[in-house]
This record gives C-alpha cells, sequence and structure tokens, in this order.
C-alpha cells in the first residue's frame, strides 16, 4: 500500500519510483545542514518524480522545501523537512 494512486499507465514504475525515494529520502537528510540551493535542488528532483507517479501529497511538500530553502528560510525547511520526511516514512517504509 503506497498511500496515493498510482499515475494510470505508470504502475510499472512503482518498484523503481520506491527504490529511487528511499534513496533519495537519504540523501534529502544528509543536505538538511549544508547549502540549501543543493537542498532546493534535490527537493524539487524529487517533487517532480512524485508528480509524476502520483504521489502529489509528497511532491507538494517537497516544492514547498524547494520553495523555502530558495528562500533563505531555514527555520522554515527544517519545519518543512520534518513534514515531508514523516510522510516519506510512512509512504516509503
Amino acid at each position: 500500500m503506497t498511500g496515493f494512486t498510482v499515475t494510470v499507465g505508470l504502475e510499472h514504475l512503482l518498484p523503481a519510483y520506491l527504490s529511487e525515494m528511499a534513496q533519495d529520502s537519504i540523501r534529502l537528510t544528509e543536505l538538511a545542514d549544508g547549502p540549501l540551493s543543493e537542498l532546493a535542488h534535490h527537493a524539487h528532483g524529487m517533487g517532480g518524480k512524485c508528480a509524476m507517479i502520483g504521489d502529489l501529497t509528497l511532491a507538494h511538500l517537497l516544492y514547498e522545501v524547494e520553495r523555502v530553502a530558495l528562500l533563505g528560510q531555514a527555520d522554515q525547511v527544517a519545519e518543512v523537512l520534518t513534514q515531508a520526511h514523516s510522510l516519506l516514512t510512512h509512504r516509503h517504509p
């Protein structure tokens, strides 16, 4: 159970998506203490994957990580990252 409806026709990509999200999540954590521009770039890429496969709630959170990172709002980055990690943990254990 993924917690979202996979985009019709992309069901065959779900195993690869779940595997990539696990790796991307680790990298997202690593970037949390680094340059916000790198975090924004990574969050954008993750958000695109999520949107493509149909995980729109997670995509929205990751795009919000990107937005606040690009604005340099480190305190908000931490808050949104916590929300994204919580959803990632539940969606992609």
